[in-house]
């Protein structure tokens, strides 16, 4: 039954749109460029001296941004260990205290988009936030956004 909404939705609404030449190719999904990767212990949210300087140093860019033009998106891993829920709960506690971090000591007023995702055990280091930029294409302006990510 999914399959055939599925079928349904792309007839009645990609397939018009091509027939009509209004779309030559899909682009892929925005790239963005990574600031920074701070490690975390196991199940710990708190910022060692290692990270702490680490956001320091890429203080002076996050000061420079221009919000209207870089999106920043701060986005928390977190292995699982202790069930999907928990272990989501960590990787957003993570991403909130970066950006907790970065407001109080720098006095950056910065809008971020806030991730949470669960690192596979291949994933190196698995217990980390990423501190991304993006273009901002939607001029999207406010305060922190939670985007809820799965996996």
């Amino acid at each position: 039954m999914n399959m055939r909404w599925g079928l349904l939705f792309f007839a009645l609404v990609f397939l018009p749109v091509v027939a009509m030449g209004q779309v030559e190719s899909l682009s892929p999904a925005p790239q963005g460029s990574t600031l920074a990767v701070v490690s975390f212990s196991d199940g710990s949210s708190r910022l060692n001296a290692d990270a702490r300087q680490l956001i320091d140093g890429i203080s002076s860019k996050l000061k420079k941004l221009n919000h209207g033009e870089k999106l920043i998106r701060i986005e928390g891993f977190s292995l699982t260990r202790k069930g999907e829920v928990h272990d989501w709960s960590l990787s957003a506690k993570r991403a909130q205290v970066v950006v907790e971090y970065i407001r109080s000591r720098y006095e950056i007023e910065m809008p971020p988009f806030i991730t949470a995702h669960l690192a596979s055990r291949t994933s190196s280091p698995g217990d980390r936030v990423e501190i991304i930029l993006y273009d901002n294409l939607f001029e999207t302006k406010g305060d922190i956004v939670p985007i809820l990510m799965a996996r």
